[in-house]
């Protein structure tokens, strides 16, 4: 009898351990899916502050002085 509840209790706690485990892998798999969608997310929040910056100075410019920094300074910074 002794050898049955030993045997229980040992399978009741490797299966405790088990759902413990695989309950912390998703919720650290989440986690690391969060943090790529939020560099995603700051990525392209800075592309569009960047193509704003762009669109403003062009726009704040007249036609020739555009042309001029284009044949000027065209190449990306």
């Amino acid at each position: 009898m002794n050898i049955k509840s030993f045997l229980y209790t040992f399978i009741s706690i490797v299966s405790v351990l088990f759902f413990a485990y695989s309950i912390g892998g998703r919720a650290a798999r989440k986690a690391i899916e969060a943090e790529r969608k939020q560099v995603e997310i700051d990525r392209l929040a800075k592309t569009v502050n960047i193509k704003k910056e762009v669109d403003g100075e062009i726009h704040s410019k007249d036609d020739d002085s555009v042309i001029n920094e284009l044949r000027s300074d065209w190449m990306r910074k």
